[in-house]
């Protein structure tokens, strides 16, 4: 752990900066003939020693981006199921991102209910042509409703 933050400072720590500065993307693309679905949850910054504290709480992973100028700068991700868990973990200490994550929560559970592995529902998909269509049908909803909250963000901003 850094410094004197413990597990919880550290969680309330990470909510502030997620709010400020994360991001909760739903992602649908198709690969190698596929459609694949993701949800994935990320933050950026310059210290490293931040992205570590997130890696060591919420898990997931973290890599070096292109330099910006004289900065190297950093980015932490988790995808799905460690989405999943990080986004629930942080909802309690964000505020402008709280409903962004809890999108990412019902999205999951919509997409993979019963913990379903995403490659066995990605096979579902390639094999039940009505799963398949259902899983679009909730990707595009989900999709649809974070735009949505983002877009009301922005206007109490404007």
């Amino acid at each position: 752990m850094t410094g004197l933050l413990t597990p919880s400072t550290g969680l309330i720590y990470l909510g502030g900066l997620f709010d400020g500065e994360g991001s909760i993307t739903l992602t649908r693309r198709i690969k190698d003939k596929r459609e694949q679905f993701y949800s994935a949850l990320s933050l950026s910054n310059t210290d490293e020693r931040v992205l570590q504290l997130a890696q060591e709480i919420l898990g997931g992973s973290i890599n070096q981006q292109s330099s910006r100028g004289n900065y190297v700068c950093y980015n932490w991700y988790a995808s799905h199921k460690t989405a999943r868990a990080a986004a629930e973990l942080l909802l309690p200490y964000t505020i402008i991102k709280q409903k962004e994550l809890k999108i990412l929560c019902d999205y999951y559970d919509a997409m993979y209910p019963l913990g379903i592995k995403q490659r066995s529902a990605a096979r579902w998909g390639k094999f039940v042509e009505g799963i398949h269509k259902e899983r679009v049908e909730i990707h595009e909803r989900y999709r649809e409703e974070l735009f949505n909250v983002r877009e009301e963000n922005r206007s109490r901003h404007a």
